[in-house]
């Protein structure tokens, strides 16, 4: 089927043939895209030091005290201009500095969440149909988004972003319900008819009673 476009109200289909310049203009504008707009690091940097000093430096919060004393250390031999990391880190850094890691309850509940999302991730893998139909095709590529959405407010929730969590919850919750609808999808027109809000909430909550 050809690829369709939008155009001042009407529809029109675009024929695209091997060696059509346009092939290669679209590839060239996805290239552009890739390059001006990458994605960022997905690792969650907890752990911050040196952001006094202008130049910020994020580890993990499991990562080891001494690499964290190492990282210091060029942090410091960086701002006084010093040649030599073995000084800096003899004169400047104190060798317990990082031994002690008292956990909050934040951050245990925040290590639950991301390794529940690990865990979802791994078994939502094992979800997959060697032939779907349309409609399993649908649901199982939409669960693999959960993981990354929960995961993503876990971030948002650890940086006080409360009020932006609630939207992505919600987003969860109606994509794991459109999911379970859509299961039983064999056609696609009944996928794009088929909306992750209400209709969708209340037939999963007809199949849960009626399991």
């Amino acid at each position: 089927m050809a690829p369709r476009c939008r155009d001042e109200g009407a529809v029109h289909s675009i024929t695209v043939v091997p060696g059509d310049d346009r092939i290669g203009a679209m590839r060239s504008v996805s290239s552009d895209f890739a390059k001006h707009f990458q994605v960022l690091s997905t690792v969650d940097l907890d752990f911050v030091i040196g952001e006094r000093l202008g130049w910020p430096v994020g580890m993990s919060r499991r990562s080891p005290p001494e690499f964290r004393r190492r990282i210091a250390a060029a942090a410091i031999s960086y701002q006084l201009r010093l040649r030599s990391l073995d000084y800096a880190m003899k004169r400047y850094v104190d060798r317990r500095l990082y031994e002690s890691s008292d956990l909050t309850l934040g951050d245990e509940v925040s290590d639950f969440v991301r390794d529940s999302c690990f865990i979802l991730e791994d078994e939502l893998k094992a979800l997959q149909t060697p032939e779907p139909s349309f409609g399993v095709f649908g649901a199982e590529f939409t669960l693999f988004k959960i993981p990354h959405a929960i995961d993503t407010a876990r971030m948002l929730a650890n940086r006080g972003l409360l009020l932006e969590v609630l939207p992505i919850l919600r987003l969860s919750l109606e994509m794991s319900a459109w999911a379970s609808v859509a299961f039983d999808f064999d056609r696609r027109r009944r996928c794009y008819q088929s909306k992750g809000t209400k209709l969708c909430i209340t037939s999963e909550a007809d199949l849960r009673d009626r399991r």
